[in-house]
């Protein structure tokens, strides 16, 4: 009974954690009834088994009726932008004025206590029909979203089924392909669109803003979205840590803003939301870094100049981007992706060993949420006054041909330490762009650990360079970033702790 009891604890309000023995893992098929299958009218069936029982998901209801769930799909094209409804008659025909076979289609899928008519759903839709001519359908299912979450879970399984039986009636009856359909979901939506996926032969592409964890984490393939359910599938990772969404690799390409938690600007004293809402600003994020990227894109040729496209890097964790480890693009671009809409330009698609790849990268805390990265490398001085290894924290003001970059924290990560002779890279992060960079003005503060603090006394805390580099990747393709440097190595610059140095860059 302790064991049953700590199982159900664990699924109601800790669906997460790992702190659980992992012989519970094994006997989590104790709520399993084997293999059960219900079906639904004209759309299809779904089956149980015992996959569909872990730690993490005990529980498994069958989705309510389709008419419990609701779903229904509203379409809009710049012919129409009131919307018209979508439905497959008794005939298994659809009957629509505006749908045209050959345009791009694009759905968009709400989460959890969503609707169809949310701001972020209506943006989007807007946002695509302005920057393409395409088929934006809206897919509701409010009804079966407003409920508790187990059941809501459950309920995706049958919207799944409804697209699915929708795309593939549009595209035996209307001639569309599977290949132009673009599904858009926001956590729950994510997982929608890959049991939609599963239905749908050679779909185009899925796109999940942070998929939702609970229920879904670490379960087989068949229960969440995977890179299988589409030619392409993105995801937008932004909320790990409070738990709503995931940090697993669900698609070829997974992008981690900020590391793909604790969003800036989500932090209660950042934050204009109200209290009720913090809880899933982060979560609520992916929807917002999505709408921006479909305009801001470098793409977008009828858009205003300056655009600001969200490029990331791939590298092997968060903690080695911040340190500047992974700020090159590799030869033909490779290791370099633009997160949101134009995800699927990225070079390395058509070579399935660069897939399953995570990128990273550093937004604003509000709108626009696109900024500008730099690549910053110092050269600490081989012949100086100066300690054999230095620790402290490093800032740099970069003021180029379009703007001044003030106070970028390049130390972001932890205090450097710094040996002589060494050469540094480090992320520099700005809501402005520099172009060019003329002058690099480095602030240093010595900031070691307490027992060396306390032991070096009469250190000299100063540091000193000898050469400076700073690049604006703020460009793509990456043939375009500007890069500037000190023409050759000077004598040593010293940097008094808690004091700066403007480099003038050159070269």
């Amino acid at each position: 009974m302790e064991s049953r009891v700590l199982l159900l604890i664990s699924a109601l309000f800790l669906p997460n954690c790992m702190c659980v023995s992992t012989n519970l893992e094994d006997r989590a098929g104790w709520l399993s009834h084997g293999n059960e299958t219900e079906c639904f009218e004209r759309i299809g069936c779904l089956t149980n088994s015992d996959g569909w029982y872990k730690l993490k998901r005990p529980f498994n209801p069958f989705p309510s009726s389709r008419e419990a769930v609701g779903t229904n799909f509203k379409l809009y094209t710049r012919e129409n932008k009131e919307g018209e409804e979508l439905k497959v008659d008794k005939n298994d025909d659809i009957q629509s004025k505006y749908f045209k076979s050959d345009r791009e289609t694009k759905l968009i899928i709400h989460g959890f206590l969503g609707k169809g008519k949310a701001d972020w759903v209506m943006d989007m839709m807007e946002a695509l029909l302005q920057r393409m001519d395409a088929n934006v359908v809206i897919v509701d299912w409010s009804k079966g979203a407003s409920t508790l979450y187990t059941y809501a879970a459950a309920n995706t399984r049958v919207v799944g089924l409804e697209i699915a039986y929708l795309i593939n009636t549009l595209i035996e009856k209307k001639g569309a392909s599977a290949r132009m359909f673009h599904l858009i979901g926001h956590s729950l939506g994510s997982h929608i669109s890959g049991y939609a996926g599963e239905r749908i032969h050679n779909l185009g592409r899925i796109t999940g803003l942070d998929p939702a964890g609970p229920y879904f984490e670490d379960m087989p393939t068949f229960v969440r979205l995977d890179p299988s359910d589409a030619i392409l599938v993105d995801t937008i990772h932004t909320d790990a840590s409070m738990g709503f969404g995931t940090s697993q690799q669900m698609g070829d390409l997974d992008f981690y803003p900020n590391g793909g938690k604790n969003q800036p600007g989500c932090f209660i004293t950042e934050t204009e939301e109200s209290l009720s809402d913090l809880p899933s600003c982060s979560h609520s994020r992916s929807e917002l870094l999505f709408v921006e990227s479909i305009l801001s894109s470098p793409f977008y040729e009828d858009g205003k100049d300056g655009k600001c496209p969200f490029i990331s890097f791939t590298c092997e964790s968060y903690e080695d981007f911040l340190d500047g480890k992974c700020l090159s693009c590799g030869k033909d671009g490779m290791n370099c992706a633009l997160m949101g809409l134009d995800a699927d330009k990225y070079p390395g698609l058509s070579n399935p060993e660069m897939k399953r790849k995570k990128f990273y990268l550093e937004t604003n805390g509000a709108e626009p949420y696109c900024g500008y990265h730099y690549h910053v490398n110092l050269t600490v001085a081989k012949e100086s006054k100066g300690q054999d290894k230095v620790v402290g924290d490093l800032a740099l003001t970069a003021t180029g041909e379009t703007g001044i970059a003030k106070e970028m924290e390049l130390t972001t990560n932890g205090a450097r330490t710094m040996s002589k002779g060494e050469s540094y890279s480090f992320l520099g992060f700005s809501s402005v762009q520099t172009g060019k960079v003329s002058t690099a003005d480095v602030k240093w503060k010595w900031n070691p650990d307490w027992f060396s603090s306390s032991i070096c006394i009469f250190c000299n805390k100063n540091l000193y360079l000898s050469e400076a580099e700073v690049t604006d990747l703020g460009y793509y393709p990456q043939d375009k970033f500007k890069t500037s440097e000190t023409c050759q190595p000077s004598e040593p610059e010293e940097i008094d702790s808690g004091d700066g140095y403007a480099f003038q860059l050159k070269c």
